[in-house]
């Protein structure tokens, strides 16, 4: 059987206890589903009134609200139940983060305004755990997957390509519910690639490559402490540089993936629901093939 060298959770989880700092380390093992952290896409209907239910007391409790009646309750209830599957790629210990977070006043605009649980501002602060607590801790901890040599777990090339298709699923419920994605590592990128699915030809992949370049000097600039800012920068223009000399840069040929996942994803979101439905038994179809193809040894094919 064929099989392929990958890097596990496991293997993720080693580079992140060694370049991440405690709190980091707390958000990767909270946004690892298990069961007992479901993602709220995978909750039961008995799951969900019982996060709503600890999101209530835990507010409650925080900022020593009042007893709310009954009617209250029910309608509050049914807004936090609507919001919560705005966000169907979150695990519960993400939410109750988020909500921790937004408890401790973490994401308010100004320091001095008073913290408010409502539907919406618990929304925001939502929202607001994805964009500037998550999502930074995430391209850290891929940046550094990246430039290390990992642990290494042999498993058959088939039950590869069967998790690819499952994280590509769970990512299209996410982008059509409204959610983002980032192709840090280039994942998206490569199994599209291998079901026929990308769209772009030669023209579109040299302007990702422009693109790639002025995103990445924009996060060079983007650096806080202006010494770094300023190495940051000269080091991106001599990395540019090389690119137009004709040099191979990977950072830039992987900001390149990421446009065109972006790009491709938006496109995506102006299907129709039978071009959807016919896009994704078009995909299916392709991993079942191909993994019939992966299990059946090469001794077997040369005989056939």
């Amino acid at each position: 059987m064929n099989k392929l060298i990958t890097s596990q959770p496991a293997t993720f989880r080693s580079v992140a206890e060694e370049k991440l700092t405690r709190t980091e380390n707390a958000i990767v093992r909270a946004s690892s589903a298990s069961e007992n952290n479901p993602r709220l896409s995978e909750m039961n209907g008995q799951q969900i009134p019982m996060i709503i239910t600890a999101i209530m007391l835990k507010a409650a409790t925080r900022l020593g609200s009042r007893p709310k009646d009954p009617q209250e309750q029910a309608i509050l209830s049914r807004e936090l139940n609507h919001d919560l599957m705005k966000f169907p790629g979150l695990t519960e210990r993400e939410i109750m983060t988020a909500l921790e977070n937004g408890l401790d006043g973490l994401y308010l605009k100004r320091p001095d305004d008073p913290v408010i649980f409502t539907p919406s501002n618990f929304v925001q602060w939502i929202r607001a755990y994805i964009e500037e607590t998550k999502k930074p801790v995430m391209k850290k901890l891929a940046q550094h997957a990246q430039q290390v040599k990992p642990d290494e777990w042999i498993i058959p090339d088939s039950e590869q390509l069967k998790m690819s298709h499952e994280f590509f699923l769970s990512i299209m419920k996410r982008v059509l519910d409204g959610g983002s994605y980032e192709d840090y590592g280039n994942v998206l990128y490569r199994f599209l690639e291998k079901v026929d699915q990308l769209v772009f030809d030669s023209e579109d992949k040299w302007k990702a490559m422009d693109t790639a370049k002025l995103e990445l000097l924009e996060e060079a600039r983007q650096s806080r402490d202006l010494v770094n800012a300023r190495s940051a920068v000269e080091s991106t223009m001599e990395m540019i540089q090389r690119a137009e000399n004709g040099s191979r840069e990977e950072a830039i040929v992987s900001m390149a993936k990421r446009i065109l996942i972006r790009e491709q994803l938006d496109f995506y979101r102006l299907f129709s629901e039978q071009e959807l439905t016919d896009l994704f038994d078009a995909i299916k179809e392709k991993v079942e093939y191909l993994c019939i193809e992966l299990a059946t040894p090469a001794d077997e094919h040369q005989q056939s």
